[in-house]
């Protein structure tokens, strides 16, 4: 499938020779994430640039003048001639990790203010023990209470609500989506927002835009205290090419 917005071959060479501004990188990255035409023209572009620069004395087989200038009509660039030489080329700095979904699934643990329990049951008394553990960043252990705590009471939003976060923190966001989704399916509670967000994280720590983007839509509707989050994230999930 051809681009629909072709990125300009001038701003491909300025971004392999380091010049353009982190914005302007940023925004390349994205596209190209999302664009294999695009991401095989840079790479032509950018093994072109390293055989001119190797010289003939380097590199007894680089391409002649002939046959890199063709190289170059069929990239839709322009190159001056002779190439500059491996001394005088600017330095392109350390190139740009590629743009990992996961690395905007990342989140602090929410907050958790403690209830006074007064009596009291099994259930809220193992709630109570998980969370003493969420407290001291002790993710694992918390998870042993609060999974008790969500069979011995499934009408609680909360216990698998941080039980799903925990596992989250945990490494395991398979598990913590499934969790999650245990809140969720009480409707209207107090942690419908908050789970509905860590589930869209869920998504992102695996890697599924299309999963995250419909988490993410599901939470625009309701317009709550995490839009401002929510809209960023689907900004950026856009920009990536995952509508």
């Amino acid at each position: 499938m051809s681009c629909a917005e072709p990125l300009d071959p001038d701003l491909l060479e300025s971004y392999l020779l380091g010049r353009l501004a982190p914005d302007q990188r940023d925004e390349l990255e994205a596209h190209v994430f999302a664009c294999p035409e695009c991401a095989e023209r840079l790479e032509g572009l950018e093994a072109l640039r390293g055989a001119l620069a190797a010289g003939p004395r380097r590199r007894p087989w680089v391409l002649g003048a002939g046959a890199a200038a063709a190289l170059a009509l069929g990239l839709g660039i322009t190159l001056s001639w002779p190439p500059a030489s491996p001394v005088d080329a600017p330095d392109p700095g350390p190139t740009a990790a590629p743009f990992d979904l996961a690395s905007l699934g990342t989140f602090e643990p929410p907050a958790y203010e403690p209830r006074r329990l007064r009596g009291g049951g099994e259930a809220e008394r193992r709630f109570a023990a998980g969370m003493e553990a969420y407290a001291r960043g002790d993710w694992v252990a918390a998870l042993t209470d609060l999974e008790q705590a969500t069979r011995l009471d499934a009408s609680s939003p909360a216990a698998p609500f941080f039980a799903g976060v925990c596992h989250l923190l945990a490494g395991d966001a398979e598990a913590g989506s499934a969790a999650l989704a245990a809140t969720v399916a009480l409707g209207e509670t107090p942690y419908l927002e908050d789970a509905l967000y860590f589930q869209a994280k869920a998504q992102l720590l695996r890697r599924d835009g299309a999963a995250a983007r419909t988490a993410l839509a599901r939470l625009e509707a309701i317009d709550g205290e995490r839009a401002p989050e929510v809209r960023a994230l689907l900004e950026r999930l856009a920009s990536a090419g995952i509508d």
